[in-house]
């Protein structure tokens, strides 16, 4: 706790010493090495009706994401740095915490790495960084379209391979044989290298790789949920016995406008006219080996995407499309299964007061190889922009409707407001 009180001061120092430099937070020396920094806030007024608690619902105001980013560069951005503070849940009440998923009681380094460029097609990131397992990870966490990303995307590793609803924070429970083992990752991020780059084939044109090698899944011991439908019921099992690598890669393709970045949008507000469309994959062999029968289980993701931002005279349309399939050999069938995400939204060019709106929708559908996992979500969402992602306020209806309808996860309503800012 001392060194997080620390490492405050100190960007709070550091914020004070850049103010007086440049309005964006932003140093740079004769020689153009430069360092910014940049706090970001998200506070969440949550109300939903939940049959499954006791009393039927709940409402709450809590901090949802608190981060401080540092980051710079050297040589012209050949060798760049990123660290990213983040603390969240901060005045949650705690019935909403996902069991086996809780936020951390004090700050942690979400995000560390060094970048290296020796051309706009060869990249690397080496560190803690987002590998490139789906496109919605690639999506900035403060720049989403909808209020938080799709509970699809919580069915990967790096959300701990357990999907979730809720805006993306409560986990559908009887999908949870591996977290409650203690077999998760609950970070976006994870600790490797990602090569990566871009072509521009021509002004029309343009295409973007990523290969990831990270640690994935740690090697441990663990013994499997008793309360749990899955194979490995009551049976003890060992995790990465053999310290397998996890492997990532994707490709996408991008028509008149480039996303050449590592990071993208999940909405470009009408700045850029682009159709894009990707294809990513992320696996780890024997990530977990039953000790008695030694059956081995290995994690696999597949997932397609579409993309489109399509500005007109009067606004801009955002279009998403993805596919998700996720494979664990049997290990945990209510969780395993596939599904997809379908999202849109309208940007409209004409300000009301000092913002613009952007109405939006979202239906998420999942189905699980054990039909007690099987789910689907509608969200619709109203986004007010200030100053783009950097201020802007969120109002969200979610409805969230399980196959199977049990105590632990019954239908459910959430009404979020959320306020943002990004300096």
């Amino acid at each position: 706790m001392l060194r997080f009180k620390t490492s405050v001061v100190a960007a709070a120092f550091l914020a004070l010493f850049v103010t007086d430099a440049s309005a964006e937070f932003k140093i740079k020396s004769d020689d153009g090495s430069w360092m910014a920094f940049s706090p970001r806030l998200q506070v969440w007024g949550e109300s939903f009706s939940n049959s499954g608690l006791e009393g039927g619902g709940q409402n709450d105001f809590f901090i949802r994401r608190f981060r401080l980013l540092l980051a710079g560069g050297i040589l012209d951005d050949t060798v760049t740095f990123r660290a990213q503070l983040h603390d969240g849940g901060i005045g949650e009440d705690k019935h909403q915490n996902p069991e086996g998923y809780k936020f951390k009681d004090s700050a942690y380094l979400i995000e560390g790495f060094l970048g290296y460029k020796m051309e706009q097609e060869l990249q690397m990131r080496v560190g803690l960084n987002v590998p490139p397992s789906n496109r919605t990870l690639l999506d900035g966490t403060f720049d989403q379209l909808m209020i938080d990303r799709s509970g699809l995307q919580s069915t990967s590793m790096n959300s701990g391979l357990a999907t979730r609803y809720g805006f993306n924070r409560m986990k559908f429970k009887d999908a949870a044989v591996l977290n409650s083992s203690g077999f998760t990752r609950a970070d976006e991020v994870d600790m490797g290298i990602t090569l990566w780059g871009s072509h521009d084939f021509d002004d029309n044109l343009h295409g973007k790789y990523y290969f990831g090698v990270h640690t994935g899944v740690e090697s441990g011991k663990r013994a499997a949920n008793p309360l749990a439908s899955a194979p490995l019921e009551q049976l003890a099992y060992t995790i990465n016995p053999n310290n397998n690598m996890r492997y990532s890669a994707r490709v996408q393709l991008n028509f008149m406008d480039a996303e050449n970045g590592y990071e993208q949008g999940a909405t470009y507000m009408g700045n850029k006219k682009t159709v894009g469309i990707g294809a990513s994959y992320d696996a780890q062999a024997e990530v977990a080996v039953a000790d008695i029968s030694k059956a081995s289980y290995d994690y696999n993701e597949y997932e397609l995407d579409a993309f489109a931002e399509l500005p007109d005279s009067f606004g801009s349309t955002t279009l998403r499309a993805e596919y998700m399939a996720v494979d664990l050999g049997g290990l945990a069938p209510e969780f395993e299964g596939s599904g997809y995400n379908l999202e849109t939204g309208y940007f409209i060019n004409k300000k009301v007061g000092k913002g613009n709106f952007q109405p939006s929708i979202r239906y998420v559908n999942w189905k699980a190889d054990d039909a007690k996992g099987d789910y689907n979500t509608l969200q619709a969402g109203l986004n007010y922009y200030l100053k783009g992602h950097n201020a802007k306020i969120q109002l969200a209806y979610e409805r969230f409707e399980p196959k199977v309808e049990q105590e632990a996860h019954p239908t459910q309503n959430f009404i979020n407001l959320a306020f943002q800012i990004k300096l």
